[in-house]
């Protein structure tokens, strides 16, 4: 059943926080980071890392019917590539095929067109 469980985020998206008798008591944005904090937080507190990275990966392109082309590290899919080091903080990224980020330097600043 894990191979259903997906995470999802609202990257920039509001979100806002009530009382129990409904009165709005604080508003705030929603990092980008939602899935990779989630998935860091799962594997720091017991989960395998190969159950835990599919609810943002291969679960995710399937649910979304494009796991002929993202999901998986394979030939010919798109290269999108998070690398953690030991203690789960990003080290490296791949976009599009392009490192964007090397040695927690980023290279390439912008929407990653």
């Amino acid at each position: 059943a894990l191979d259903r469980v997906t995470f999802s985020s609202d990257g920039n998206g509001s979100w806002s926080r009530y009382d129990q008798n409904g009165k709005l008591i604080k508003m705030g944005v929603s990092g980008c980071d939602g899935i990779y904090q989630s998935i860091k937080y799962l594997i720091k507190n017991g989960f395998g890392i190969e159950e835990t990275i599919q609810f943002g990966t291969t679960n995710v392109a399937k649910a979304l019917n494009i796991d002929n082309k993202k999901g998986y590290l394979k030939v010919g899919y798109d290269a999108d590539l998070i690398l953690l080091n030991k203690d789960f903080q990003i080290d490296t990224v791949f976009a599009l095929g392009k490192m964007m980020v090397s040695n927690h330097e980023v290279l390439i600043k912008g929407t990653y067109e």
